[in-house]
């Protein structure tokens, strides 16, 4: 949440990715998870990792650009609690209202 190409995304919003594996929680951090501007630009915001560890929300440190592009990838280093990566890289583009 968002889902990738979505358009009139809050600026005020957390992202949440939802996995079907536990995660480590030492590949969970900001080098893994990235929110860009359209600039390439990162954005400040903090992580956290729910209970289940499948589930990961990214907030950002303060309301994001109005009309603007952003793209969230996640790195193909995020690995399950077996040490297994879940995959390629991947990227979910918005644009805020």
């Amino acid at each position: 949440n968002p889902s990738d190409g979505a358009s009139g995304v809050s600026t005020s919003i957390a992202i949440v990715l939802t996995f079907n594996k536990t995660l480590a929680l030492s590949t969970v951090h900001t080098g893994n998870f990235m929110l860009l501007k359209d600039s390439g630009s990162a954005v400040d915001g903090n992580l956290t990792l729910d209970s289940s560890r499948k589930q990961v929300t990214f907030t950002p440190s303060s309301q994001l650009d109005a009309a603007t592009d952003y793209m969230l990838v996640v790195s193909s280093e995020v690995k399950d609690i077996y040490g297994v990566k879940l995959g390629s890289a991947q990227v979910i583009r918005f644009t805020t209202a």
